[in-house]
């Protein structure tokens, strides 16, 4: 794993995004983590190698890292989720001073901007809406948004030698 990716968690299965996300990334020159496991992982494999994006888009298997040394290697969360809630790991990317960009779904608006939220019913396609925002997430100014989640969520959402792997894996829906 290098040290500065766009990050991006969640089940391999079908309707997660995760086949839009890899094919979009072609118009990215960044690196791409794609934290996760399930169904599609050969399908997803296969389709890094076959749009030439293996140099710069890398499926982990979330039992290997912390999330920790996940966030402390990412310029970016990208939860593309429109079926999971997603709001804990936005806190615990918010309260590592990591940026979220996200799908809409459960509580993610209370959190973050309605700017860097993706929903289903925008003008605008999810390729359309990331290729907005990925290049430019730099020029963001996120401190305001991450001292608001560490002074309201002083708690760990995820403890610090967490196994996020039940929590994001193995919950239903």
């Amino acid at each position: 794993m290098k040290d500065t990716n766009f990050l991006s968690i969640g089940k391999l299965e079908k309707n997660e995004n995760f086949e839009e996300l890899i094919n979009c990334w072609t118009k990215f020159n960044e690196n791409l983590v794609i934290c996760g496991n399930g169904s599609l992982k050969n399908q997803l494999q296969e389709l890094i190698s076959n749009t030439n994006q293996s140099n710069k888009i890398l499926i982990i298997n979330p039992k290997s890292f912390a999330l920790e040394e996940l966030f402390s290697k990412s310029k970016c969360l990208l939860l593309i989720s429109s079926t999971y809630d997603t709001s804990i790991l936005a806190i615990n990317a918010l309260k590592n001073n990591v940026p979220v960009i996200a799908t809409e779904n459960k509580n993610i608006s209370f959190l973050l901007p309605q700017e860097l939220i993706h929903n289903n019913n925008q003008a605008l396609s999810f390729t359309q809406f990331l290729e907005n925002y990925v290049p430019s997430i730099n020029q963001y100014k996120f401190d305001a948004i991450f001292s608001y989640v560490q002074n309201k969520y002083k708690d760990n959402y995820l403890n610090k030698n967490n196994d996020f792997y039940d929590l994001v894996f193995n919950k239903d829906k």
